[in-house]
Order: C-alpha cells, then structure tokens, then sequence
C-alpha cells in the first residue's frame, strides 16, 4: 500500500538518532577519569591488560569528536569517511575491543585483593564505553536496514497483493535501505536529478548570463521582425458567394414558373 509520507530511508539516509549525540559526549567525558584509573591500575598491578583498555578509549573519544564535528560541518570529505555504515562497523569494533579488555582484567590470575576496589573504578569507564557503542551499534543496525519497515512488509505478505473487491494495491513495495540509498547517492557525487521542470533552476553564475542574452536575443528578434498581415484567401469567398447567387435565381424562377403555371390552370 503506497503512500506519500516519507519512507525511513528518506528519513534517516543523513540522520542519526538525536541520542547518538549525548551518547557519544559521554564517551568523550568517560576518557577524563579513565585515563589515571586505567594507567595506575596496570603499575600497580604489573599487568598490561587494564593499561591497554586506553588504546580503545582513546579511539573512542577522538571518533566521537570526529563524528559530532561532522555532524555540525556536514560536508566535504568528512562526510564520505562517516558514512553511517562506517559508524556502524567503528562501534562494533570498539564493542569487542572493550569486552575483550574486561574479559582479560576479569580473569587475570594477579589479582590482589588490596586493588580490588582501584579494578573496579578502573573498569567502569570501559563498561561504559562497551554499553554506549553496543547500544549505538544496534540503533545504526536497526535504522540503516530499516528494520521496522522490513518487519511491516514481511507482515503484509499474509495478505493478497490485490484487494478482490476494488483490485486496490494492499501489499507495500520492498523497503528502500537507508544505507545502500546513501552508497548510490555518493557513488553518483552528490547529484540529484533535475526534472523537466526544474532544467534551470540550478546553475551558477556563468550560465545565468548564457541565458539572459539568449532571452535578450529571442526579445530582440520578436519585436524587430515586421508584422506581417493575415492573408484572407479571397477565392474561397466568390466562390461561395457565387453558389448562393446562383441558387438564389433557380428558386425565383422556378416560383415564377409555378405562379404562371397556377395562372394559367385558373384561366382554363
């Protein structure tokens, strides 16, 4: 059943949930506090393991400044490089990069008891960068495939497509995929298509001038060109007039005729 509201491709093709946006504010704030904890949990402890959980959250909080800073300057080849489908596979990465720090500080071996409390504080910095891009990963998912929009067509398949009564479309078309809309889109350089009505409606400055002079010159041409007067054709007028002449006398002598032949029948 098609209709002219917008689809979720149309809608969400350049747009990430408004809540994106906090999440990833957060995630830059989360580096603040994480950067000591982490650093002197991994001295004190002479393990690697929790050091090396800044690698993750230093990419995290320079992507997400990147990607907040493209949102504001949508353009340019800042653009190309955050594709949505992009943002997906980045937080996916730093997902599994931040679960596979806490799983090797969960099970190491040495543990003391008296850095029990400094692993912890250490560790909620990445659980909470684990969560922001899990949950920012399956919001991407759920858009950029227009999940919704596939779940409603998948429903719509236990119908007829034709109404039997008034032979109305019932079932919709197959979903536009934000994503692979926005991969064509690019891949055309950012083009939209001009339709008939809209030949000129985009053109710099150089081709405003092209078409003021061709304008001026078909101006020029339609008032310099004489009028010519419409030619009557004259023959087609005698002729008729002719024809009416001529029918005009055969009926007036014949009615004379019949007025004299009358005459003559009353005489007798």
């Amino acid at each position: 059943m098609s209709s002219d509201a917008p689809s979720e491709a149309d809608s969400t093709i350049h747009q990430t949930p408004a809540s994106h946006r906090t999440l990833r504010l957060v995630a830059i704030a989360s580096f603040l506090p994480a950067f000591p904890l982490c650093l002197s949990h991994g001295i004190l402890s002479h393990h690697p393991v929790p050091a090396v959980g800044l690698v993750p959250l230093a990419f995290s909080a320079s992507g997400s400044v990147f990607l907040l800073r493209r949102r504001d300057h949508d353009d340019g080849p800042a653009r190309r490089i955050s594709h949505p489908a992009l943002a997906f596979v980045f937080d996916v990465i730093l997902a599994a990069a931040f679960m596979a720090v806490l799983i090797f500080t969960w099970i190491s071996d040495e543990r003391l008891a008296s850095l029990s409390m400094l692993a912890a504080y250490a560790t909620i910095p990445l659980l909470v960068n684990f969560f922001i891009h899990l949950l920012m990963a399956l919001q991407s998912f759920y858009t950029g495939l227009a999940i919704r929009s596939i779940v409603q067509w998948l429903a719509w398949r236990v119908l007829p497509p034709d109404c039997p009564h008034c032979d109305h479309r019932l079932r919709p078309d197959f979903p536009q995929l934000p994503w692979l809309k926005s991969l064509r889109q690019r891949r055309h350089g950012d083009h939209a298509a001009l339709f008939v009505d809209d030949e000129h409606r985009y053109h710099d400055d150089e081709n405003e001038e092209i078409l003021y002079r061709a304008e001026s010159a078909a101006e020029e041409a339609e008032t310099s060109q004489p009028v010519q007067p419409e030619v009557v054709d004259g023959r087609a007028c005698i002729t008729l007039e002719f024809l009416i002449k001529e029918w005009y006398g055969v009926f007036v002598s014949s009615l004379h005729r019949i007025i004299v032949l009358e005459d003559d029948f009353v005489a007798v």
